[in-house]
């Protein structure tokens, strides 16, 4: 799964169809959600600003710590 299908399939658990997203991210227009999706890569603070305006956050956190040390949000919903 890449960071474009992580934002539809986020997309589809809220039924956000991209006018929406684009509503709630702030963004101008619904051709910026579909730019986004049809990019070879969305930068990572659009990723996280349109995860974030679905009421999502990014985790990032060490995979080779048995704990739960070393593990940081990134933006998401305030």
């Amino acid at each position: 799964m890449n960071e474009k299908d992580i934002i539809r399939a986020a997309m589809n658990v809220r039924g956000y169809n991209q006018t929406i997203l684009a509503e709630q991210a702030g963004l101008k227009r619904q051709t910026n959600v579909s730019e986004m999706l049809r990019s070879r890569s969305i930068r990572v603070d659009n990723f996280v600003k349109l995860l974030g305006a679905m009421g999502f956050e990014v985790i990032v956190k060490d995979k080779n710590s048995a704990n739960k040390e070393n593990v940081w949000k990134v933006g998401g919903a305030e």
